[in-house]
C-alpha cells in the first residue's frame, strides 16, 4: 500500500537525496539527445521533456544544498547523510543538460526561458567546449528580444524567470466581511464597483500539484517556467530558488525523501498534510497549534484583522453532517491514521521542546490524529480546484470547456465567500493565486458571490440545489433558485426548451406545459413527436460534428456545410430559438461557412449563436466572449470592420476579466482593435 511505504520510510534514517544519480541523469540526456537530432518539434519537446528530467535526477551542489537547509533553519539537516557524495559529478551533468535544454527552448522560439537556463548553465560550470555556443545563443535571444521590444530591455522579465517573487494578498479597499447567523461569515463592498474589478488576490494557504504536471509547473506557485528542481528529490521542481526555499521550508523537507511513493495517493491527504505542516512550521505567523477548534463569531468590518491561521483554523466543517454517513467516517479516520503514521514523528520536531518531564509540547497520537480530522473535514467544503483556462482553437466547438485542472488549493479568505447559482464574481487564477473579480457593477451593501460549481444555463434548479446539498450540506436559496428572478427563470426554460407548435414561442418544460409566451398547451402526442424529432436530429448533429463520418471525408466543404444548413433548418422547427443545442449547430456552421470562404454567412450564423449564448449564459459570460470573438474575426474577414471593431472590444470586455492580459486570446483581439483602426 503506497502510504504505508512511505511511512516505513519515513520513520527509517534514509537521507534526502537517496533516488539522485547522475549516471541515470546521463542516460536521459543521451536519449534527450537522440530526439533533439531530429530537428522537428514534436522531437524538440520530447528532448525537452527527457532533459528536464535529467536536470531533477542529477545530484545538486553540495554548498547550494547546506545554503537551503541554512536558510530554511529546520529540522532536516540531519538527514543530509552522506547524499551529497555524487554532487561534484552532478554539478557537470547538470550544467550540460540546463544548456541542451536552452538549446531545445533556443529552437521552440521561447527565448526567455533559454535564457534562464544558459544562466543556470553558466553558473554551474559549462564545459568549456560549451562556453561559446551558450554566448552566442544568449547573444542571439537577447537580440531577438531587443527587436520585439523595438529596442527596450527585457532584463525584468527574465529575471523575474530566474526569481519568481511571491505577490502579497491584497484586499480591495471597498471589500469588508459581515456575520450573521443565516448566512455566516460573507463578504460585500461598502462602496460602488464597477464590473471586471479585482477585489481581492491571494495566495493559497497551501495547495498540491496534479502528478501529470509535475515537470512543467512549479510545485509551489503552479506557475509553468523552465523548472529547476529538488535538491534532494527528482520528482518536483521550481520556477526558482525563491519557491524552492519557500517550499522546503513549509512542507517539502518532510516529505521529500518518499515524495516518489506520496504523489500516488489521494490527493485529499497530500493537501492536508501541507496546510498542517505549514501552520506547524512557523512559517505563516499565526496562532500556534489549533488543537482545540470553536467558533468564532465575526464582527462587522475587515476581515484583515485575521490571521491566515485564524481564518484556517475556523473555516466550516459540516463534521455532524459528514461523519453521519459511516463509509465516509470510517474513510477519514483511516486517513487520518495514515497521516499520524507517516508523518507525526516529522512534525513533533516543529514544536518547542518541554522545559520539564511534566511539560509536554509534543503532540500525542490521538490529538495529532484530531488535528489531522479537522482539516480534512475542513478541505470537503473549502478546497478549490486550480484551474487554468487554455485557448480554444478556430472552430472550437461551444460544448468544448477550454479549461484544465492543476491541481487544488486551500484559500483563507476566498473560502469566505458565499455560493450563488448566478455569481456577480468570478476566480480567476495564475498559477494557484486566485483573483476574485466581480462581473458585473455593484452598490454599497452588496454580498459579492461565487459559483461552486453548479451554475444557471448549465444545470437546472433541482439538479443544482440536490449536488449542493450533497457536497457542501446547505439549501441553496440564492436568486436564480429561489425563482424571483423573471429573466434567470426564462434563461433556465430556454437553455433546452421545445419551440411551441403555435407561436414558436418557449415551452414550459420538455414534459410539456403551456407555452410562456401564448399560452398553448401542446397535447401528448405533440410532445412525442417533438422529442421524437429533437432526438433524430441531435444523431444527426453529432455525425456531422464526427471527423470519421461520410459526410467530412466528402472533398468539398461546401456538403458539410449544406448538410448542417439542413439540420439547423430543421431543428429551428423543433427547438426554441436560444436553446443550447441550437447555438451549437449555429457555431458549427458557421466554422463550416468560414472553412469554405464565406465569411459573411459565416458572421450572421455565429451572430445567431451569440445571441442565443448571451440569452441562456448572461451577458459577462466567457462563453459569450469566446463567440464574440470568433464573431470579431469573421466580421473582420468579410470586410465589416467597423463593426469587428465593435464586437472585438466586446469581447475584450468580457474576456479580460477571465483571462490575463497576456493570454494569446486577449492579445488576439487588442490586435484585431488596432489593424481596424
Amino acid at each position: 500500500i503506497p502510504h504505508m511505504d512511505v511511512a516505513t520510510l519515513l520513520e527509517s534514517e534514509v537521507p534526502y537525496g537517496h533516488r539522485k544519480s547522475s549516471d541515470r541523469a546521463a542516460q536521459l540526456k543521451e536519449k534527450g539527445n537522440s530526439y533533439f537530432s531530429k530537428s522537428q518539434p514534436a522531437d524538440t519537446l520530447r528532448a525537452m521533456r527527457l532533459y528536464t528530467e535529467a536536470i531533477f535526477c542529477a545530484p545538486w551542489p553540495e554548498a547550494e544544498q547546506r545554503r537551503l537547509m541554512s536558510a530554511a533553519g529546520n529540522p532536516g539537516a540531519c538527514l543530509l547523510g552522506d547524499s551529497t557524495q555524487h554532487a561534484a559529478d552532478g554539478a557537470a551533468i547538470l550544467a550540460t543538460c540546463f544548456g541542451n535544454r536552452s538549446a531545445a527552448f533556443y529552437d521552440l522560439g521561447n527565448v526567455e526561458d533559454c535564457l534562464v537556463d544558459i544562466g543556470y548553465a553558466l553558473e554551474l560550470g559549462a564545459p568549456v567546449t560549451s562556453l561559446q555556443k551558450l554566448q552566442n545563443r544568449r547573444s542571439n535571444c537577447l537580440a531577438q528580444l531587443k527587436r520585439k521590444s523595438n529596442g527596450g530591455c527585457h532584463g525584468n522579465s527574465v529575471a523575474q524567470k530566474l526569481e519568481t517573487v511571491r505577490s502579497e494578498s491584497a484586499v480591495c479597499d471597498d471589500l469588508c466581511v459581515r456575520f450573521t447567523e443565516e448566512k455566516g461569515r460573507y463578504m460585500e463592498v461598502t462602496d460602488t464597483v464597477p464590473s471586471g474589478r479585482c477585489v481581492l488576490t491571494e495566495e493559497p494557504f497551501a495547495a498540491v500539484l496534479r502528478e501529470e504536471f509535475l515537470l512543467t509547473h512549479c510545485n509551489h506557485c503552479f506557475k509553468e517556467a523552465a523548472l529547476i528542481p529538488c535538491m534532494w528529490c527528482d520528482i518536483v521542481g521550481y520556477c526558482g530558488p525563491g519557491c524552492r526555499q519557500l517550499s522546503w521550508r513549509r512542507y517539502h523537507w518532510v516529505e521529500c525523501r518518499a515524495m516518489h511513493i506520496w504523489i500516488k495517493v489521494d490527493w485529499r491527504l497530500q493537501l492536508c498534510f501541507r496546510v498542517v505542516s505549514t501552520l506547524l512550521s512557523g512559517a505563516l505567523p499565526g496562532l500556534g497549534i489549533p488543537l482545540s477548534v470553536g467558533s468564532m463569531g465575526v464582527p462587522s468590518g475587515s476581515y484583515e484583522v485575521f490571521s491566515d491561521c485564524e481564518i484556517v483554523s475556523t473555516l466550516v466543517t459540516h463534521s455532524d453532517d459528514i461523519m453521519a454517513d459511516m463509509v465516509q467516517k470510517e474513510t477519514l479516520e483511516k486517513m487520518c491514521e495514515v497521516l499520524a503514521r507517516c508523518f507525526g514523528g516529522s512534525l513533533s520536531r516543529l514544536l518547542p521542546q518541554p522545559s520539564s518531564t511534566q511539560d509536554s509540547s509534543s503532540l500525542s497520537d490521538g490529538s495529532l490524529k484530531a488535528l489531522f480530522l479537522h482539516h480534512l473535514l475542513q478541505l470537503h467544503c473549502n478546497s478549490h480546484s486550480v484551474t487554468t483556462v487554455t485557448t480554444e482553437q478556430g472552430g472550437g466547438r461551444l460544448d468544448v470547456v477550454g479549461e484544465v485542472v492543476l491541481g487544488a488549493g486551500l484559500y483563507c479568505r476566498t473560502s469566505l465567500f458565499n455560493h450563488s447559482c448566478f455569481p456577480n464574481a468570478i476566480c480567476r487564477f495564475s498559477g494557484n493565486s486566485v483573483s476574485v473579480c466581480v462581473i458585473q457593477k455593484l452598490s454599497p451593501g452588496d454580498e459579492v458571490t461565487i459559483c461552486y460549481g453548479p451554475q444557471v444555463g448549465r444545470m437546472k434548479t433541482a439538479d443544482r440545489k440536490a449536488e449542493l446539498k450533497k457536497k457542501y450540506y446547505f439549501d441553496c436559496n440564492c436568486v436564480a433558485c429561489s425563482g424571483t428572478d423573471m429573466q434567470l427563470s426564462h434563461m433556465e426554460i430556454a437553455v433546452d426548451a421545445f419551440a411551441c407548435p403555435s407561436c414558436e414561442g418557449p415551452l414550459e418544460s420538455q414534459e410539456g406545459g403551456v407555452c410562456i409566451t401564448c399560452g398553448h398547451a401542446p397535447s401528448r402526442d405533440e410532445m412525442r413527436a417533438l422529442h421524437e424529432k429533437r432526438d433524430g436530429l441531435e444523431e444527426m448533429y453529432n455525425s456531422l460534428c464526427n471527423p470519421n463520418s461520410r459526410c467530412n471525408n466528402l472533398d468539398k466543404e461546401e456538403s458539410r456545410a449544406a448538410a448542417l444548413m439542413k439540420c439547423h433548418t430543421l431543428q429551428s422547427k423543433v427547438l426554441y430559438k436560444e436553446s443550447r443545442q441550437l447555438a451549437k449547430t449555429r457555431d458549427t456552421l458557421a466554422f463550416a461557412l468560414a472553412q469554405n470562404g464565406d465569411h459573411q454567412y459565416a458572421a450572421h450564423y455565429c451572430k445567431l449563436s451569440c445571441e442565443s449564448v448571451e440569452a441562456t449564459m448572461g451577458g459577462t459570460s466567457i462563453e459569450l466572449g469566446r463567440e464574440l470573438h470568433k464573431l470579431s474575426l469573421l466580421l473582420f474577414q468579410s470586410g465589416q470592420h467597423i463593426k469587428a471593431r465593435a464586437t472585438a472590444s466586446r469581447a475584450l470586455s468580457i474576456l479580460s476579466i477571465y483571462l490575463s492580459p497576456e493570454h494569446v486570446d486577449c492579445q488576439d483581439l487588442i490586435q484585431l482593435l488596432d489593424v481596424c483602426v
